[in-house]
């Protein structure tokens, strides 16, 4: 909590680190956190929770956690046989284009991790897995040219995984797939 943290209030205001939004009526709308805030190289700005909304909508997807320092990546939980390359293009189809995911990893475990009393996504824990900090098993860093087969790579990556065996890892993409 923040009792007791007098050092957080600056002018009458308690700095949580959450960022919002004022509407017209006076109200306020809680955006995100800016520890988690992704801006582009252009300067534009992209709330996590923004694009994991839109993720989470897209069938085949169990969970998703939206991370980056410049660009978005998105760290999925895919449920067997769904097609990640899909699942990526019906999101980018209904994001902004600062918004779209730009990179994205399979987790390799059922679930994305979380604190224990309020769910929350650990993103410096899912942060520092992608940077190879805390990466388990092996990575396989998949071409540009693995996205136009006709057999998927990231299929066959998928059903590897969903058989307990090594993750894998798409290292970018520089459009929707």
């Amino acid at each position: 909590g923040y009792l007791g943290r007098a050092g957080d209030v600056t002018g009458g205001w308690l700095h949580t680190g959450d960022l919002g939004v004022l509407d017209a009526g006076g109200h306020l709308t809680i955006r995100g956190r800016k520890k988690d805030l992704i801006v582009t190289a252009d300067g534009r700005k992209v709330f996590p929770d923004d694009v994991e909304l839109v993720l989470e909508k897209i069938d085949g997807l169990r969970e998703a956690a939206v991370v980056g320092r410049d660009r978005v990546h998105a760290v999925l939980v895919v449920a067997p046989g769904a097609d990640i390359e899909a699942i990526v293009r019906a999101a980018n189809g209904r994001l902004e284009e600062h918004q779209r995911v730009r990179g994205y990893s399979l987790w390799p475990g059922a679930r994305l991790p979380r604190t224990e009393a309020t769910q929350k996504l650990k993103r410096a824990a899912i942060q520092a897995w992608l940077d190879g900090g805390a990466a388990p098993g092996v990575f396989l860093i998949l071409p540009p040219a693995a996205f136009s087969t006709r057999q998927s790579a990231t299929a066959a990556a998928a059903t590897k995984m969903s058989a307990g065996r090594a993750p894998w890892h798409a290292s970018s993409i520089s459009r929707a797939v």
